[in-house]
């Protein structure tokens, strides 16, 4: 199906952020034109604590605009990664968020040569009370901060250093074509990032093995270049992570969460001390499954026989009301509300972004992503992306 065969009620109504690309792109040159604003504020925003509420302000009209005019161009580029438009908004997006952070670059070197004790004091004012955490954060990264110039220089490098990940998902969700299997019946299904997961979950396992085969025989085609597209994200990471004095990439990107490397190694050591019980499960299941060695594609296969029938999303809606009742009535009411309203983008189409998410802008109710097939699996996902 292409994207123009989904039914408008399917879809996602991108008009609750902006009423027309048109009105986007209006955004999107009044914040490019904004930017230049942010040089009245370098090296001012420590001088007192006026100029300081002022820049916090301003910095929060411009970026919620271009978080806006971020989420907007790339829900609509999701919706079908082959569209060139929609592909050109995503890069001017991403371009903003770039010169934005190049043009703030100045504002944490500069905060964190301010005298300590002077900051927490202007702190204490109530007007800056929807601040305190931004900046306590910004004192506990002190560490990891550069001065202004090599700050502003690593932040016009991020559009370069995501073009690992860029090329990945133009590859992966525009150009990637998988081929067709034939099930059991003889009736031939072509392979998507939508249904492969279902067909895996089903209990013809001639067709899981096929659907298995085909679909990571097509990504066995690019090996080399999904590689080596791999470790470009790696080594820029590693240039980040070395660049911030961190010991590693796991450090830097656990310390964004401020969570200590600790946890993670205690959450892989208890894994670790269990897998007698995985490897309990894995034999149970092969012997339930009757097969003499036990593959990939059949670990997400039934072991009891089910009934093979496709759930339709409105009664996926009814199951999930009924499943979240004990979250109260205002809970209901606004699930209801993200129904009822066109929050969620429910079928998969050529080109579509896969897997699902919930993403949104502030001011503005959130929106889901799907590719809904029919499956309970994904009657769970509906329930976890809406929650």
């Amino acid at each position: 199906m292409k994207r123009e065969e989904q039914k408008i009620e399917n879809t996602w109504k991108m008009e609750d952020m902006y009423s027309s690309d048109q009105a986007m792109e209006n955004d999107l040159d009044k914040a490019l034109k904004m930017i230049s604003e942010y040089n009245k504020y370098k090296d001012n925003v420590s001088k007192n604590k006026e100029t300081l509420l002022e820049y916090l302000k301003f910095n929060d009209e411009i970026n919620l605009m271009a978080e806006k005019v971020y989420v907007y161009s790339n829900q609509k580029y999701h919706e079908d990664m082959t569209n060139s438009k929609y592909q050109t908004y995503s890069g001017k997006a991403q371009k903003l968020v770039v010169e934005l952070g190049s043009a703030t670059a100045f504002f944490e070197p500069e905060i964190l040569e301010m005298d300590e004790n002077v900051l927490k004091e202007w702190l204490e004012n109530k007007e800056f009370a929807d601040y305190r955490r931004y900046i306590s954060e910004i004192l506990r990264a002190k560490a990891h901060t550069l001065d202004k110039k090599t700050e502003e220089i690593l932040a016009k490098s991020k559009r370069m250093a995501s073009a690992a990940d860029n090329i990945y998902a133009m590859y992966n969700g525009a150009d990637i074509d998988f081929p067709t299997v034939k099930d059991k019946d003889g009736n031939e299904i072509k392979i998507t990032h939508g249904n492969f997961v279902p067909i895996l979950s089903g209990a013809d396992r001639q067709l899981r093995k096929d659907a298995f085969k085909a679909l990571y025989g097509t990504y066995g085609k690019m090996k080399n270049t999904i590689a080596a597209t791999y470790n470009a994200n790696v080594e820029q990471a590693c240039f980040y992570a070395d660049v911030r004095n961190y010991p590693s990439t796991r450090a830097m990107y656990l310390d964004e969460s401020n969570i200590p490397e600790e946890v993670y190694d205690n959450l892989i050591e208890v894994v670790h001390e269990h897998m007698d019980l995985m490897h309990r499960y894995v034999s149970l299941r092969k012997k339930a499954l009757g097969v003499d060695q036990l593959h990939m594609y059949d670990v997400y296969a039934p072991i009891v026989e089910t009934p093979d029938k496709k759930i339709p999303f409105e009664k996926a809606k009814e199951m999930v009301k009924a499943g979240l009742a004990p979250m109260g009535d205002d809970y209901i009411s606004k699930l209801q509300e993200g129904f009822d309203n066109r929050w969620i983008d429910v079928y998969e189409n050529e080109g579509k972004r896969s897997g699902a998410y919930s993403w949104g802008a502030y001011g503005v109710h959130p929106y889901v992503l799907l590719n809904y097939q029919g499956t309970l699996d994904h009657v769970f996902t509906l329930a976890h992306e809406m929650g």
